[in-house]
């Protein structure tokens, strides 16, 4: 996968947004992520893992 800095910075906004969004008023909550294939799902998730 290459290493862009626009693909860095936008998965970076989207993952605080669902971090955010989950810790928002302690109720539970789901994200569901829905996009094409290869739109980078998987490594959002993966990051937001990692900062929790």
């Amino acid at each position: 996968m290459k290493d862009l800095a626009y693909q860095r910075k936008a998965v970076g906004q989207l993952t605080d947004s669902v971090i955010d969004l989950l810790n928002e008023g302690g109720t539970r909550r789901k994200v569901v992520f829905e996009a094409p294939t290869g739109s980078g799902k998987t490594v959002v998730a993966c990051r937001a893992c990692r900062c929790s």
